[in-house]
């Protein structure tokens, strides 16, 4: 049974989160590429110019045309003509479920089935994704499940620890007032190729870790099974990641086998059993 009062929940979390990651300083720059939800002031403090608690658009990248792509599709929902019950929401690598040379195939073999959609924009942070959610996306839509992975383009930055994971609780509050009865899959920030001098591995986790504490057992839980990404010695491999960041089909493979178990649980379709090995 879902329980409306999640959002209080999840907020009380992120305060305990939050004040664990108060006293880690910003990381440097990387030169890679790429209010709201009722937070209160018990959250962490945001530096000057970032505030992951309120929605931003995002206009480079092509992203408003890609937002006008998922609101045509969002359209046809409400006029009877397609059913999505499970939504994934993320950046690029959302996207790239939907990408042809990346997961398309696997996702309309996989995920046509269960009425799945990807609403992935390339470069988005955690304040783009709330802005999308709170600018159309998810109006008029009743998803069972909504797979929320958002954080690697705000890891090698300024953004702290407790800036991502509040970004993320103000996305999953915010999906909750809109969509009472959808249950929320948070996926913890995939490993990536670090940047000289970054400290990136280390990031992911703490992320991550902060990110475990949103789940309350019931409609929210959390999922990180980076380290199935990961080659001979902990390392990111060409083999699932050709670029250092964004999945092969072999990656995305990957992930509907350690995500699948849990989902299908979360859809109602069974219970969760261990991923396939």
């Amino acid at each position: 049974m879902i329980h409306l009062e999640a959002p209080l929940v999840i907020l009380s979390m992120v305060a305990v989160v939050s004040l664990a990651f108060s006293s880690q300083s910003d990381s440097q720059p990387s030169s890679k590429p790429g209010g709201v939800g009722g937070a209160s002031s018990k959250l962490s403090s945001q530096p000057a110019g970032i505030n992951t608690r309120q929605p931003v658009e995002h206009t480079g990248d092509g992203a408003p045309a890609k937002h006008e792509k998922y609101l045509a599709q969002v359209a046809e929902v409400r006029a009877g003509t397609r059913h999505i019950d499970v939504l994934f929401l993320g950046d690029s690598i959302t996207e790239g479920w939907i990408a042809p040379t990346r997961g398309l195939k696997l996702f309309q073999e996989h995920y046509g089935p269960l009425n799945g959609a990807a609403f992935g924009v390339g470069s988005d942070h955690s304040q783009n994704v709330l802005w999308r959610i709170t600018h159309g996306e998810v109006d008029g839509l009743s998803p069972k499940v909504i797979v929320l992975l958002i954080g690697a383009n705000q890891v090698g930055s300024k953004y702290t620890v407790g800036n991502v994971v509040d970004g993320v609780a103000t996305i999953i509050s915010t999906l909750h007032r809109q969509l009472p009865q959808t249950k929320v899959l948070v996926l913890g920030v995939f490993p990536e190729e670090p940047s000289p001098g970054d400290n990136f591995y280390q990031k992911i986790r703490d992320i991550n870790a902060g990110l475990a504490k949103l789940d309350n057992g019931n409609n929210v839980r959390f999922l990180d099974f980076g380290d199935k990404l990961l080659g001979p010695g902990g390392k990111v491999t060409l083999e699932l990641m050709n670029d250092g960041t964004h999945l092969t089909p072999k990656g995305y493979e990957i992930w509907i086998r350690e995500m699948d178990p849990l989902l299908m649980e979360m859809l109602g379709k069974g219970p969760a059993s261990s991923p396939a090995k």
